[in-house]
């Protein structure tokens, strides 16, 4: 997958999410549907670790890695309510790390 495309669609506008955003009382809900959009975007096989990040910075494919990464971390980011963003706020260079954080936090 290219850079051009891998974690985003090129050339158009996506439109907002019809989803409330993460709260403290809809996680199982919230997690299925940002998952969805993360799929959308090929971003979710980062999150769910299916591609990890390469090794070496300077390759092509680190490059498309660190696209969808931040896509998909943006898009975590954008879904949560402003009280919930302290929490993921220190890990915005990583998407795993943000769901991971969220998940532990919320699906008790």
């Amino acid at each position: 997958m290219s850079a051009s495309t891998f974690g985003r669609t090129e050339g158009t506008s996506a439109p907002a999410p019809l989803f409330v955003k993460l709260n403290e009382h809809n996680y199982h809900s919230w997690k299925y549907d940002v998952q969805a959009l993360l799929m959308r975007n090929s971003a979710w096989l980062i999150v769910s670790g299916v591609l990890t990040e390469p090794s070496d910075k300077k390759s092509e494919q680190w490059k498309e890695w660190a696209v969808g990464n931040n896509n998909a971390a943006g898009v975590i980011y954008s879904q949560v309510e402003d009280q919930i963003k302290p929490l993921i706020r220190s890990h915005l260079d990583s998407s795993i790390t943000m769901w991971k954080t969220l998940k532990d936090q919320f699906s008790k």
